[in-house]
């Protein structure tokens, strides 16, 4: 998506990972998945660089070349999202919303892998096809 440095920052409530922590903390992305095993609630997601990031060299030709865009099977908000933070990517996609598909990754409101379907909940969203489609609806014009 970019070759400039991007991070993936999570916000943990109080006592998340360390029940000793009295206060909410900020993690990397590696931490929350490896360290605590994608096992804590989630308060709050940020793409650290994203808006200071360019996308990388040809990206954008290849979205507005492409004859079929599809995005896979993947978290919405910690796969999908940093994609969409860096500037031009989302806006390159509603240019070309029509060709564009989405594969849920929550079937019966269960993820096929990983904390999507948790995550969609704890902010806020619904764990749900529908949930993702909301979410997609400014860039995906088919699913």
């Amino acid at each position: 998506m970019s070759d400039d440095p991007v991070r993936t920052r999570l916000t943990l409530p109080a006592g998340a990972g360390d029940p000793l922590d009295p206060e909410e903390h900020e993690v990397g992305f590696q931490h929350y998945f490896v360290r605590l095993r994608h096992d804590v609630a989630v308060s709050s997601i940020a793409f650290d660089g994203a808006a200071s990031a360019s996308p990388a060299p040809g990206v954008l030709d290849a979205i507005g070349a492409a004859e079929l865009v599809i995005a896979c099977p993947s978290n919405p908000l910690v796969s999908i999202g940093p994609l969409l933070a860096v500037p031009g990517v989302a806006e390159a996609l509603v240019a070309r919303r029509p060709d564009v598909v989405a594969v849920s990754p929550i079937i019966a409101g269960a993820a096929l892998k990983g904390p999507a379907d948790r995550m969609l909940s704890e902010l806020g969203h619904e764990a749900s096809v529908v949930g993702v489609a909301r979410l997609y609806a400014p860039w995906v014009g088919r699913s």
